[in-house]
């Protein structure tokens, strides 16, 4: 599908598909990965400063160059925005991505950030994995699973962030659906990923680290 007949690029304009975008734009994959570092470093860290030196740390290693990857993508036209609506043109950008991920492990490994950060972004990588195994066959959302991950590590910490993030859950399935990038199973397929995934990872981290 090329860029001149994607669905998503001839929506009908009104509030309705604008308020979508921008939920879409704004709670994407990258910033949700963000903020369960967030929630982690600030459970674990003894300080707030401590929580925020390592969330800054992880985020200019891991997001700021996945993004700047896509965005470069997006450029060269390879891509027709950052969401990569395009099945088919999602494997080259998943296999470096993953590719980057499991470097910057190495390098926050070197550097001795803590095991939990660790642990979670060893979490990340395997549900992008396991995301970009599944994309060929069904264009799967990584919205959907992402914020899914974030509500239920937030639940089973028991975070005052929960009741801020869980009701985020139906409203970026609602915008994903509504702006045509997936069919209403595409989306709940990506909830159940995000919380296997979330919820074995915490599950995991507990046996080796007090949370």
């Amino acid at each position: 599908m090329n860029e001149m007949t994607h669905p998503y690029l001839h929506l009908e304009p009104g509030k309705i598909n604008r308020f979508a975008k921008f939920v879409s734009d704004i709670f994407n994959p990258v910033f949700g990965g963000i903020f369960i570092i967030g929630v982690l470093m600030v459970r674990i860290l003894p300080t707030v400063g401590q929580a925020m030196l390592w969330m800054g740390i992880t985020v200019a290693i891991t997001a700021i160059p996945t993004l700047a990857y896509v965005l470069y993508l997006v450029k060269v036209g390879y891509l027709i925005d950052i969401h990569m609506p395009e099945r088919d043109k999602r494997l080259k950008p998943i296999a470096v991505i993953v590719a980057w991920l499991v470097i910057s492990l190495g390098i926050l490994k070197l550097i001795h950030a803590p095991d939990a950060m660790l642990f979670m972004l060893t979490a990340v990588i395997l549900q992008v994995v396991v995301l970009g195994i599944i994309t060929p066959l069904w264009k799967i959302s990584f919205h959907s699973a992402t914020i899914m991950g974030v509500a239920t590590i937030t639940v089973l910490l028991r975070s005052p962030l929960m009741w801020y993030v869980v009701w985020l859950v139906p409203l970026i399935g609602w915008a994903r659906v509504r702006l045509k990038r997936h069919t209403v199973m595409q989306v709940i397929g990506g909830y159940a990923a995000g919380l296997i995934v979330a919820t074995i990872a915490l599950h995991v981290m507990r046996l080796y680290i007090p949370l």
